[in-house]
């Protein structure tokens, strides 16, 4: 009996010493293990709540810096776009007033000034005075910013058949103010009964070509051919006709079938920006920027009638490439 009460005597002690140890290493505060009042593990949970905190609060900053920049962004679009609607009504009165009529009676000068100089000075002074100094003015007065790329990519002194395609009568200006080339232009017959311009051009021997009458074209370009050389170039539009969008229609051959004939280089120019200035069908001019691009004229000795689309396709692309 005795021995059996020492026994349990001990158990009771065993178990209130490890029933000790447990409470001294788990600790008495609910379910919570007194191991994560180490310090070490109190640390790295105050530095998961500080993270966890910076990031929630470097969220919010972008989340704010992005609101303000759309913000700003939509702004900026609403006052540039109502500044671009006043000035363009400011530019009306003077467009109507004064730019349209100054447009007409200065044509009408440099027209009737050019026949003059025809016939005193050489076609190459009255064509300058008449048509690089008469579409400097208008440009200027318009106005339109000129930009030239590539001036150092032809000779003055070589003949070329210029070929570029066609946004704006704005392309005139362009052409005729900034290439830099003694030319003659293919044109539409239309353009002969435009009084003092159309005998001007005449004068100066550009060629007018009626659409309607293939024969008679034909004929025109075949007197043309005598005037292209000594550095006097001619300059197609290949399209045809304006087009009202930057996509190019499909060339014609003429210009091409004269630089087989001629063996004369084709020069390939882009035009940017006139569709904008004076959309074609329009009277909705404004004032913008313009470009000419002039490329690497293409030698037209490995070409003959029978690959001549490939010679079309390539000068097509050249100016192309140089397309806003």
């Amino acid at each position: 009996m005795s021995q059996n009460v020492t026994v349990f005597h001990s158990f009771i002690v065993t178990k209130r010493n490890f029933t000790a140890s447990q409470s001294a290493f788990y600790g008495c505060r609910g379910a919570e293990p007194r191991f994560l009042e180490n310090p070490i593990f109190s640390t790295k949970k105050e530095a998961l709540h500080k993270a966890s905190f910076f990031i929630s609060f470097l969220s919010l900053l972008i989340s704010i810096k992005i609101t303000r920049c759309t913000c700003i962004v939509f702004w900026i679009n609403i006052i540039f776009g109502t500044m671009k609607k006043i000035g363009y009504l400011l530019y009306q009165p003077y467009k109507w007033l004064f730019f349209i009529p100054f447009l007409v009676i200065n044509t009408f000068f440099f027209g009737l000034l050019t026949i003059i100089l025809s016939y005193v000075t050489s076609s190459k002074i009255a064509s300058y005075i008449g048509g690089s100094i008469w579409a400097k003015i208008n440009t200027f007065f318009t106005p339109m910013i000129v930009k030239v790329k590539g001036r150092e990519k032809f000779d003055k002194k070589q003949s070329y058949i210029i070929v570029a395609n066609h946004l704006s009568l704005y392309d005139i200006f362009l052409i005729y103010g900034w290439l830099g080339i003694d030319f003659k232009w293919v044109m539409k017959m239309e353009l002969r009964k435009v009084p003092f311009l159309g005998a001007a051009c005449e004068r100066l021997n550009h060629v007018f070509v009626d659409r309607k009458n293939r024969k008679a074209s034909l004929d025109s370009i075949e007197k043309a051919k005598n005037k292209i050389k000594n550095g006097t170039s001619i300059v197609f539009f290949p399209e045809g006709t304006r087009n009202q969008s930057t996509t190019m229609s499909k060339f014609k051959k003429g210009a091409y079938m004269m630089a087989l004939q001629l063996q004369l280089p084709i020069l390939p120019i882009t035009i940017n920006g006139t569709n904008k200035i004076l959309p074609t069908g329009t009277m909705d001019l404004v004032p913008g920027k313009a470009e000419i691009i002039i490329h690497e004229p293409i030698a037209i000795k490995n070409y003959s009638e029978d690959n001549i689309q490939d010679l079309i396709e390539t000068s097509r692309e050249k100016i192309a490439a140089g397309q806003w």
